[in-house]
C-alpha cells in the first residue's frame, strides 16, 4: 500500500465540516476543540498543497472547486471502505470459526484445488485451512502426521492397502513418460530392455521418493542405466520432460494440458488411487462442506484424469 497524503482522521474531519459548515459544530459532533478542527484541517490542506475550503474571520466555511471534487471522491472512498469493512466476521461467527488442518499430495493442491480455495473460503468466512503439501513416500512412512491431520487427501499406489479411515475416490494411470522421439519409431509401450536405457529424471538421491521410484521400476524389471538429472518439483520435473531432457516416472494428473498433447507414455506402471483420509472424530457442517469441495475440486476439474470416482 501506498502512502497517502492524509489520515483517516483528517478525511474523517474534512468529510463532517463539509456537511455542517461550521466549526464549532464539527467540534461538537467529534468531540474536540475548534482548534484541533482547524489544526487537522490545515495539515490536510498543507498535505495534499491546495485549499479545500474558503474561509475567513465571521464567515462560514465553504467548499472550494477542488474541494468539492475532493469530497465526491471521498464517498467513493467511503463506499469501498464500508465494502472492505463488510468482510469483518460477526461475533457469532468468529466464535464458530474453524481451522481445518489439510494434507494434501504434491500435483494436486497447486493446479487443483489452490485456484478454486479463495472463492470457497470467501463464501465459508467460518472455515480457515492450514495446507502441508506431501509426497505418497510420506504417507507410508509416518502415518502418525496423516491421523493429526483433519484432512489429508494423496495418491496411494492401487496394489498398496488402503490405510484406515481412508476412502477411494477415483484411480488414475502413471507410467513412464517422454517425448515422442525418444521411442525412436519403435511401437509403444516399449519393451523393459528399451526402457532401462532411457535418460531418466528421479527424484534427490537418497529421498525415500527415490527408493520408492526405483523398487517400482525393479518390480517391472528396470533398472535404469541413463539419470540425467533429479528434482522433487513435479512442476519442474514436467517442464523437463517437455524439453525432452529425459523421461520421467509420472502419476497423469501431474501432467499440464500442454504436456499431455506433447508427451507419450513409453511405458505403463502400476495405477494409483487418489485416496481421502478424514479424521474419525471430525464431524458437523463445516468439516462436510470442505470436505465436498475438495472432492469437487479435484473430480470435477476437467483436467483431472480419474477413470471413476468412489463413494
Amino acid at each position: 500500500m501506498r502512502d497517502y497524503p492524509f489520515t483517516l482522521r483528517q478525511l474523517e474531519v474534512f468529510a463532517l465540516l463539509s456537511e455542517t459548515l461550521s466549526f464549532r459544530d464539527c467540534a461538537e459532533r467529534l468531540g474536540i476543540s475548534q482548534a484541533s478542527v482547524s489544526r487537522q484541517l490545515s495539515e490536510l490542506e498543507a498535505r495534499m498543497g491546495l485549499a479545500l475550503f474558503v474561509r475567513g474571520p465571521g464567515r462560514r466555511p465553504n467548499l472550494t472547486i477542488r474541494g468539492q471534487a475532493f469530497l465526491e471522491d471521498l464517498d467513493a472512498l467511503d463506499k469501498a471502505g464500508r465494502k472492505l469493512a463488510s468482510y469483518r466476521l460477526s461475533r457469532r461467527e468468529r466464535a464458530s470459526a474453524q481451522t481445518f488442518r489439510m494434507r494434501i499430495g504434491v500435483g494436486l493442491f497447486d493446479p487443483y484445488v489452490k485456484p478454486k480455495l479463495g472463492a470457497f473460503l470467501a463464501a465459508h468466512p467460518g472455515i480457515a485451512c492450514e495446507v502441508q503439501r506431501t509426497h505418497p513416500a510420506e504417507e507410508l512412512a509416518a502415518p502418525q502426521r496423516r491421523e493429526a491431520s483433519d484432512f489429508t487427501v494423496f495418491h496411494l499406489r492401487s496394489d498398496w492397502p488402503m490405510p484406515s479411515h481412508c476412502r477411494p475416490l477415483g484411480q488414475v494411470r502413471s507410467g513412464i513418460y517422454g517425448v515422442p522421439e525418444m521411442a525412436q519409431d519403435a511401437a509403444l509401450p516399449l519393451a523393459a530392455e528399451a526402457c532401462a536405457d532411457l535418460p531418466l529424471i528421479l527424484p534427490p538421491q537418497g529421498s525415500r521418493e527415490e527408493a520408492l521410484q526405483l523398487a517400482s521400476l525393479a518390480e517391472r524389471g528396470l533398472v535404469p542405466h541413463r539419470v540425467v538429472g533429479r528434482t522433487e518439483y513435479p512442476d519442474v520435473l514436467v517442464a523437463m520432460v517437455e524439453r525432452g531432457v529425459g523421461a520421467a516416472c509420472l502419476l497423469e494428473p501431474l501432467l499440464t494440458r500442454s504436456a499431455r498433447a506433447k508427451l507419450v507414455r513409453l511405458f505403463p506402471l502400476s495405477d494409483w488411487t487418489l485416496v481421502l483420509y478424514r479424521n474419525p472424530a471430525l464431524c458437523g457442517e463445516q468439516a462436510d462442506a470442505l470436505e465436498a469441495f475438495v472432492r469437487s475440486a479435484i473430480l470435477k476439474d476437467n483436467a483431472y484424469p480419474s477413470t471413476h470416482e468412489g463413494s
